[in-house]
């Protein structure tokens, strides 16, 4: 009937779609629009003007996955400040549907934008913060604390403030530590997950 308007939903898991299009129970019948993102051919969104077109392009089908997180950054670079951050967050979150969250680590460290980080209003004050202590306490300590405020600050944008035994885990990282977790938490489906087969209570 016309005026009624269509409804659709996008699913993005990582199994072979398998929801049914509609919902029903009695007396009642409610159809809608059944879309696989990941059958969607993203390079329309990669070519897109709109940086958050590009962004939401990493749960379609891609022809080359690196080459496209590729050009996604260099769009994020070339953002101004606040929407590179909001991108750049949403793009982690984004990778993590899709594994990956390793491509996206390898090839931000080999971009620019990283140096916008010391800009960032949570990283930034923290990383200099870690870089004062290292001038009093030794420069590798400095970086250290300073890579583990990241670390905090990622973990609790995903799986919200940390627990007394994953805070105890957290002050124990080393350097390597904090380098394998700030790639699992990219795609980690849970907190435990994170921090490894170390993380129980």
């Amino acid at each position: 009937m016309a005026g009624f308007p269509i409804k659709v939903v996008l699913y993005v898991g990582r199994e072979p779609m398998r929801m049914p299009d509609a919902l029903e129970g009695p007396g009642l019948r409610f159809h809608y629009r059944l879309i696989d993102v990941g059958a969607i051919d993203g390079e329309a969104l990669l070519e897109s003007p709109r940086l958050e077109d590009n962004v939401i392009a990493i749960l379609t089908r891609l022809r080359d996955p690196r080459a496209a997180v590729r050009r996604i950054l260099a769009r994020i670079a070339a953002s101004p400040p606040g929407d590179r951050e909001r991108a750049l967050d949403e793009l982690g979150t984004l990778a993590g549907l899709r594994q990956l969250g390793t491509i996206i680590s390898e090839e931000t460290a080999a971009m620019p934008i990283t140096e916008s980080i010391l800009d960032h209003d949570l990283f930034g004050p923290k990383i200099r913060e870690g870089i004062a202590i290292g001038h009093k306490q030794g420069l590798e300590e400095g970086r250290v604390e300073g890579e583990r405020e990241m670390l905090r600050r990622q973990i609790e944008k995903r799986f919200g403030r940390l627990p007394a035994w994953a805070e105890k885990r957290l002050i124990s990282f080393t350097a390597a530590d904090i380098e394998d977790a700030v790639l699992r938490v990219l795609d980690a489906p849970n907190l435990k997950a994170v921090f490894g087969h170390k993380s129980g209570k």
